[in-house]
């Protein structure tokens, strides 16, 4: 950053800044029963760290091969332990780098051609703040598990820039873009629809057709693409998904195509998760109307086809939205606040686009005061941003403001229930656990966790025989897991079924054949049923 000229460096940095300062309350987060558990803390994968690096290549639960992301993480727990201070901390510095490299990218796009002014240097401010500062960022990063998106935003921006010098004939640039592509990839395979926005680029700011060079960006998107098919397909189910016809799928998907775009215009009620609905009802007036907003919008799209501003942020947003849309439906969220992290930046861009363009057209002697009018805007605007985003980070901070948060949004969420009553179970909170838990299955009879959960907390109560019928439960809709058996196993034991608790021990040792604690309650079963008397179990 030391070459280049003063005003573009400040501005850069003020942009990266402000954004830090923006999620600065994400710091005093921790690690949540949203993933982050499973991932970072259960995880035996990832306790390997790099000593055996091959693990980081295998799909995640959700069919998702992200090595980079992987590594990154690594170097969190090779520096941190479980510490999540500087988990938080490299989240929030890949965001800020994502945010400076922005300003960058709007300020080529805006000023193209043209000699750099402060009509371009303050359009490009202002996408950067507005990308950069907007709480719809705040999930991508004060979730430590959500680490993939600033990641491969960064090399993804990086790709695109380099790219952009290439076009203007710097030499080796085209390599750097190819392998800061793959990098992108490798952190999160959001970006696959990166060939087309190259062509658009092409096309639209750089003047030239240059179809073959996109044939190794094209290469790299397909087989990632392969990857996320086949991973997606060996992947654990997140939801109980209800099939759907042609019908509901299309309001699924407009919804999802209006929803980003309008909470970037009007960020309210954000959440962690917005669930999806029981019974998609296409008649429901917010289908409808989300039917209508996305046939307009698509509309607008085609007809101003020839502003390259316009159809650039278009194609872009589309391209960021279309693998999140749900046309491969494949966990509990209806939309997701974190699918805005790639797609929205094009609507960024074009507003700064826009700003720099009302500033150049002024004449000369009314620009040094809209010129303060613009730059007071966007102070107000930054302001106005980070109050939202340090007071949505705080429902971030733990487990138990995140799901509290999603339940006053969403009261019928099965989900939050469920994962507010792991919190309670662990804290001691066994009465409030239960209810949480009975709450989760009237919303979702088919919930086999919280089934399983509900039963972990009658037996914690010393309501063995409550707890069998919630563990049956659970066991016939998830046969094979492990923890399940073994805690049947215990409520077994204690109503006296010593043969039914070796049985489910045994079968637990089996699906799990490594677990100390189901192997120290098979034991104990054996020896009970030998001796008599009583044994101490774990669950």
């Amino acid at each position: 950053m030391q070459n280049l000229p003063p005003l573009r460096r400040r501005f850069a940095l003020t942009a990266a800044a402000c954004a830090f300062l923006a999620f600065l309350p994400a710091l005093g987060g921790g690690f949540l029963n949203f993933d982050d558990d499973k991932n970072l803390i259960e995880n035996a994968d990832f306790k390997k760290g790099f000593s055996e690096p091959s693990w980081m290549f295998k799909p995640d639960p959700f069919g998702l091969t992200i090595p980079l992301t992987w590594a990154s993480l690594s170097l969190d727990r090779l520096l941190w332990g479980q510490r999540p201070f500087g988990y938080h901390l490299q989240n929030l510095l890949w965001h800020t780098l994502a945010t400076a490299l922005l300003y960058f990218l709007a300020l080529a796009l805006i000023r193209g051609r043209e000699e750099e002014g402060p009509p371009e240097r303050l359009g490009a401010l202002a996408a950067a703040l507005f990308f950069g500062l907007h709480p719809l960022r705040v999930e991508s990063v004060a979730w430590i598990t959500e680490r993939r998106d600033s990641l491969s935003l960064t090399f993804l921006l990086l790709s695109t820039l380099a790219y952009l010098r290439h076009g203007a004939g710097t030499p080796r640039a085209y390599t750097a873009s190819l392998c800061a592509y793959a990098l992108s990839l490798a952190a999160k395979p959001i970006g696959m629809g990166q060939p087309f926005l190259l062509l658009a680029l092409d096309r639209y700011f750089l003047k030239r057709k240059a179809y073959k060079e996109k044939l190794p960006f094209l290469l790299l998107s397909i087989l990632t693409g392969a990857l996320v098919y086949q991973g997606i397909r060996g992947a654990e189910k997140t939801a109980i998904l209800e099939p759907f016809n042609p019908l509901q799928h299309a309001s699924y998907c407009a919804y999802g195509l209006v929803y980003y775009l309008r909470k970037t215009l009007v960020p309210s009620a954000l959440s962690p998760l917005h669930p999806n609905p029981p019974h998609l009802n296409p008649l429901e007036p917010h289908f409808l109307a989300s039917g209508a907003a996305a046939a307009l919008l698509l509309a607008v799209f085609w007809k101003w086809r020839r502003h390259r501003g316009v159809w650039t942020a278009g194609l872009q947003y589309l391209l960021g939205v279309a693998p999140v849309l749900g046309i491969a439906r494949n966990g509990p969220q209806l939309v997701a606040d974190r699918y805005s992290y790639l797609s929205c930046l094009g609507w960024a861009v074009l507003a700064g686009a826009a700003l720099s363009s009302v500033l150049r057209r002024v004449p000369e002697s009314a620009r040094p005061a809209l010129l303060k009018s613009a730059r007071v805007g966007l102070c107000a605007l930054a302001l106005g941003f980070i109050f939202l985003s340090w007071d949505y980070c705080g429902v971030w901070k733990d487990s138990r403001s995140l799901w509290s948060h999603v339940l006053s949004l969403h009261p019928d969420s099965h989900m939050a229930h469920n994962n507010l009553g792991v919190v309670d179970m662990k804290d001691s909170r066994l009465k409030e656990a239960e209810r949480h838990f009975r709450a989760a299955l009237s919303a979702q009879a088919a919930d086999w966790t919280a089934a399983s959960n509900l039963g972990s907390a009658l037996l914690l109560q010393g309501r063995a025989a409550e707890a069998l019928e919630p563990y049956r439960t659970a066991l016939a809709l998830k046969p094979g897991h492990a923890q399940t058996r073994s805690n049947f196993g215990a409520a077994l034991l204690q109503m006296g079924d010593m043969e039914g608790a070796v049985r489910e021990f045994s079968e637990a040792l089996r699906l799990k054949p490594d677990w100390v604690t189901a192997q120290k309650n098979l034991e104990s079963a054996r020896e009970l049923r030998k001796k008599g008397g009583a044994v101490r179990l774990g669950l």
